[in-house]
């Protein structure tokens, strides 16, 4: 529920443009939420299993992520499952600049780029997206992109994180 936490101080690149895609410097702006979010989590007192996941959110297995190119069984364990996690929910989740992917095709995106997932967490994930365990979320995430509009008008820009 932390890991993008440090989007919040970035409200205005995220939340407040008009613009439909971000340009380069935009993006390396937006590349600091997980240091952001790092330094918020300590800050607040959170374990530090919990802020090095955070801070290593982004990191690719094949080592060509950020923050820190970090790769394969470096990046530590909670930040490679919640990479997969993370890329899954971006890929099936509405956008402002793109509708949803439906789950199988967000899977198969994934599978086309399984270099920068840890296989046997990756195989994990598919073991669950497979199951009946699995059809709760499936409604859930189906329902979510069925509303018309998107919940992030709300910006966050004048939070004092």
């Amino acid at each position: 529920m932390v890991h993008d936490i440090g989007k919040l101080r970035l409200g205005y690149y995220l939340y407040g443009r008009n613009k439909d895609a971000l340009e380069i410097e935009e993006i390396k702006y937006v590349r600091m939420h997980p240091a952001i979010g790092y330094d918020i989590l300590n800050n607040y007192g959170y374990e530090d299993v919990i802020a090095e996941t955070v801070y290593h959110h982004h990191e690719n297995y094949d080592g060509t992520g950020y923050p820190g190119n970090l790769k394969g069984d470096s990046i530590p364990v909670g930040a490679r499952i919640l990479r997969t996690c993370d890329v899954f929910a971006a890929l099936s989740s509405k956008r402002l600049y793109r509708p949803a992917y439906d789950i199988e095709t967000a899977i198969r995106l994934m599978i086309d780029e399984v270099k920068n997932f840890d296989m046997e967490i990756f195989l994990a994930f598919l073991r669950v997206s497979n199951s009946e365990n699995f059809d709760s979320i499936r409604k859930f995430i189906q329902d979510i992109n069925n509303k018309k509009t998107l919940n992030s008008t709300v910006t966050f820009m004048n939070l004092n994180i």
